[in-house]
This record gives structure tokens, C-alpha cells and sequence, in this order.
């Protein structure tokens, strides 16, 4: 059987947004967008995975358009990191992984599949690894606009990069631009422009929330998510088909 993975490396790498890279003045020679950005990446940089009684939530919305498809698609995710529970829900999929177990749950096939294969290498290094990244991504780039813009009434510093040729080729895409709320610290979207070979045309993510200090999870073992106290699943899982992959 092959094995599902929650693409972790996706979501955070579009969290972290852009590193080091050209330095790009606005119009009213005010804000220096490297320098800004710079210190958000190395913020980011000293994220490591939740420690004890730490917990982190995303709360995102992935817009997608395949090439041969006129409107987008939409999904909301929501992630839910600790130091032992790692919990991923979106309306197509969801994840539940504690130290005692894990589950994929399929939802449009109404299937549930309980894993022994944690998902340790996944999360362990993956923010020090996606600053890495987005350095090497920025460095080669080049910097088409920056400027400040309005989206839904709130003001945004909006950065344009056109990748380098080596980036075009192992990533498929074009240009990345992202929209970064300088008040709130924070990356608001980031749009993703694909190149012909790529099965998406473009891509947005949009950030509801990015929070490294939840409070409103309740930790629980994942298992109580799915199972009654009697062992039986409870809704809206109960006819949902158990596969067991541990056996």
C-alpha cells in the first residue's frame, strides 16, 4: 500500500515566506523589503517543534487551479502541533498521531486507515530546513515589485519574485508573490504562478491564523478523536471503513 503523507514541507514552507535576498525600495523609499522580511525569516528560523505544554495552530485556506480547469479549488486546513500530538484537518483528509498511535482518515472515500509509520522525520527539523530553502530561493530570484497594497481594508507590504532559472526547473513555478502584514508580523497569502509543465497554473494560500502559543486545543489521545470509550466510532465517523495497516 502506499504511504500517505501529510505534505508538511508545502505548508511551512509557505509559512516562513521569503529569507534573504535583492533589496527592493518602494516608491516612497521608506521600507527596505529585505531587511523587514529578513528579520520575519529569522524569527521563524528559531521556531523548533512545541515544546512541553506548547502548542502551534495554522489555519489556512489552499485556493488551487489545475491547467485545464477554469476556477479554483478551495480547502481549509487546520494544524495542530505539540510536542507529542500532531493533528491535521481538512475537509478531503485528516491526520491524528500521538505515541500511541496514528490514523489517516480519507473522507470522501469514508476510510479510515490506522498506521504504525509516525511521522517524526517529517516535523523534527522542518522550519530550520524551509529557512534554508527559501534562502536559496530568494538569493537566486529576483525581486520584480514591492510595494504596500490594501486587502480586505488591511494594509500589506506586497513582494513580487520572479525565480531563477535553476528554482524554474526543480520547482515548476515562475513567481511567487507574497503579502506580509508588517503590524501583525505576519505572512497573510502567498500566490504561487506555475509553469506549463506543472499539473497546478497557479496557487494561493491564505492565513487565517498562526498562532505559537494555542490555547484552545484539547490534548487528548488521538484515538478518543475517532473511538467511543466502548471502542466503537463515533460520529461522523461510524460508517466509515477501518483499514488496518499495522497488522
Amino acid at each position: 500500500m502506499k504511504r500517505i503523507q501529510i505534505n508538511w514541507m508545502l505548508v511551512l514552507t509557505l509559512l516562513i515566506g521569503v529569507g534573504t535576498g535583492t533589496s527592493f525600495v518602494n516608491k516612497n523609499q521608506t521600507k527596505d523589503c529585505r531587511k523587514v522580511l529578513s528579520e520575519y525569516v529569522a524569527q521563524m528560523a528559531a521556531v523548533v517543534t512545541p515544546r512541553k505544554g506548547k502548542v502551534y495552530h495554522l489555519d489556512f485556506q489552499i485556493n488551487a487551479q489545475k491547467q485545464d480547469e477554469k476556477k479554483p479549488k478551495s480547502t481549509r486546513t487546520k494544524i495542530y502541533l505539540s510536542e507529542k500530538e500532531k493533528v491535521y484537518e481538512s475537509d478531503q483528509y485528516s491526520f491524528y498521531q500521538d505515541e500511541q498511535d496514528v490514523f489517516v482518515v480519507l473522507h470522501p472515500q469514508k476510510q479510515i486507515i490506522i498506521s504504525d509509520e509516525l511521522a517524526q522525520k517529517d516535523i523534527k527539523s522542518v522550519f530550520q530546513q524551509m529557512v534554508q530553502l527559501q534562502n536559496n530561493i530568494v538569493q537566486k530570484g529576483k525581486i520584480m515589485a514591492c510595494y504596500d497594497t490594501k486587502l480586505n481594508g488591511v494594509t500589506l507590504m506586497k513582494i513580487q519574485l520572479e525565480l531563477g532559472e535553476e528554482e524554474q526547473r526543480l520547482y515548476q513555478a515562475q513567481e511567487v508573490t507574497f503579502y506580509f502584514d508588517e503590524a501583525a508580523n505576519t505572512m497573510h497569502k502567498v500566490a504561487i504562478q506555475f509553469n506549463d509543465g506543472h499539473p497546478l497554473s497557479h496557487q494561493e494560500v491564505i492565513y487565517h491564523e498562526i498562532n505559537f502559543n494555542y490555547k484552545g486545543f484539547d490534548r487528548k489521545p488521538v484515538r478518543d478523536i475517532l473511538y467511543s470509550k466502548s471502542g466503537q466510532l463515533q460520529a461522523p465517523y461510524a460508517t466509515y471503513k477501518v483499514l488496518n495497516t499495522t497488522k
